[in-house]
């Protein structure tokens, strides 16, 4: 065990990344179980391994202070956090945190017994903070992105299952009532995604606007997407416009994924985003061409993507040919595309929901095979010498828990696959965010690059019904 002694704010920079590494390094420390650190020394300072303090509180230590760290720093060891790093962003202070932090570790020789386990209630009190800062500021994008698919997603589901705050609902439907402002054209591959709460907010919200403008945009899409050669909708880029120029003012102009330059490449995450949402707009507008793109996604992903020795999915395809590794967040991306058909849009014709449950079911079968000791899947799911990384296991974990809890799959066959997972997150969060995410990885040829992409602290904020639904599971079983 080693103290943290900071007044730096717990939220900083400085201090998520420092304690991203911790706990990467299976570092316990002063504070974790509180989620808040102590400016004050520890009285027995001498029963630590290691102290860490930021250079501000170190330069201002009284005398007392200093005389007694003068004492501890002769045989343990002291790391103190740079001034500077208060100034950086995020993912300058992981860069340069990653090796202080090695350094600490090799050069203290402290224990590294791993993260005592959270609260499901602990963590859910920083998920309600970050959920809080989402709804200040999620209408102050100039687009439409994923995570307003994952943060409102996650807090409809705390919705339905009793643990927002009072008056929150009325929070979430000011944000549904605005996201139309948000809808732009032409449209981006990650904003497809949160078209999926086009037909609930109408519902919630009693109008159309949304929806409409989702509609009018998905048809764009439908209609005049470039399409690769085998037919698909690909990852961007009108045909009669393949470089955007009629949208020079449109906040995708210029990016090289809104242009034919990947008209070819297929990924898993494009399941995630058109089978979130164009099954529920097949639905309300009574128009079949937006699930049979979905469907013909899924089926190219199910036989190209997928290797069928452990049924696990490579990350990508070209010209019919996979390419990519087995990427755990690409493979938790293309599930999440079955999964939001299956629960979005009740009323699929049975073969399209046991074509679903099959895709998950198939896919859930190689996880449990690659599952780690520790509970969680790899970066690269079957490959040992890649980290345990936390964002694809959250989705695993809520997928599967919310699977076996709605009878989709008998108990089991996941229940021990979703409680150990979910367990091991525990170990994982600093205030609403998850330590161990891979910072995206867009597909390629090179095995090495997947090898080398590097983790940091991210929000996750489908941990609550991940945790809520494996604390549900787990009530059912009698534990």
């Amino acid at each position: 065990m080693i103290a943290f002694v900071t007044g730096l704010p717990e939220d900083s920079p400085c201090v998520c990344s420092a304690v991203h590494q911790l706990i990467s390094l299976r570092i316990p420390f002063t504070g974790w179980e509180e989620q808040k650190l102590s400016s004050a020394l520890p009285d027995d300072l001498e029963n630590y391994e290691a102290l860490i303090i930021d250079s501000e509180r170190f330069r201002n230590l009284t005398e007392a202070e200093r005389i007694r760290m003068e004492g501890y720093v002769r045989k343990g060891f002291v790391h103190i956090l740079p001034a500077e790093y208060s100034k950086l962003s995020i993912f300058e202070c992981d860069f340069r945190s990653e090796v202080d932090f090695h350094i600490l570790a090799a050069g203290s020789g402290v224990s590294r017994p791993g993260m005592p386990r959270l609260a499901t209630g602990k963590i859910l009190e920083g998920y309600l903070r970050v959920m809080e800062e989402y709804l200040d500021t999620s209408l102050r994008s100039s687009h439409l992105h994923e995570y307003h698919l994952h943060c409102t997603m996650s807090l409809l589901e705390a919705e339905s299952l009793g643990v927002l705050p009072a008056g929150w609902s009325e929070r979430i439907t000011n944000v549904l009532d605005g996201l139309e402002r948000l809808v732009t054209f032409p449209a981006d591959i990650d904003e497809i995604a949160a078209w999926a709460f086009a037909p609930l907010a109408a519902r919630r919200c009693g109008n159309r606007r949304l929806l409409e403008k989702v509609l009018t945009a998905a048809d764009t899409v439908l209609n005049h997407w470039s399409r690769s050669d085998l037919g698909l909708l690909s990852m961007g880029g009108r045909e009669d416009d393949p470089l955007s120029f009629a949208h020079r003012d449109s906040p995708f102009f210029g990016m090289t994924r809104s242009t034919n330059g990947r008209r070819n490449l297929h990924l898993n995450e494009q399941l995630h985003y058109f089978g979130a949402a164009f099954p529920g707009l097949s639905a309300v507008s009574g128009n079949p061409g937006f699930l049979e793109e979905t469907l013909a996604l899924m089926r190219h992903i199910d036989t190209v993507h997928r290797d069928p020795e452990d049924g696990l999915l490579r990350h990508a395809s070209l010209h019919g040919r996979a390419l990519g590794e087995k990427w755990g967040r690409g493979v938790s991306h293309a599930l999440l595309g079955a999964f939001y058909m299956l629960k979005l849009v009740p009323e699929l014709p049975e073969e399209i929901r046991t074509f679903a449950l099959e895709f998950l079911d198939k896919t859930g079968r190689g996880l449990l095979r690659y599952q780690t000791a520790g509970g969680l899947w790899r970066n690269v799911i079957d490959r040992e010498d890649t980290p345990e990384e936390t964002s694809c296991s959250v989705l695993f974990t809520w997928m599967y828990a919310y699977a076996v809890n709605h009878g989709w799959f008998p108990r089991e066959r996941y229940a021990e696959m979703v409680l150990r997972s979910a367990d091991a997150l525990k170990g994982k969060f600093w205030r609403g965010r998850g330590s161990g995410n891979c910072r995206g990885s867009y597909p390629s040829p090179d095995l090495g690059y997947y090898l080398r992409r590097p983790l940091h602290m991210y929000m996750m904020p489908l941990i609550a019904p991940a945790l809520l639904e494996s604390d549900r599971l787990r009530s059912n079983r009698g534990e």
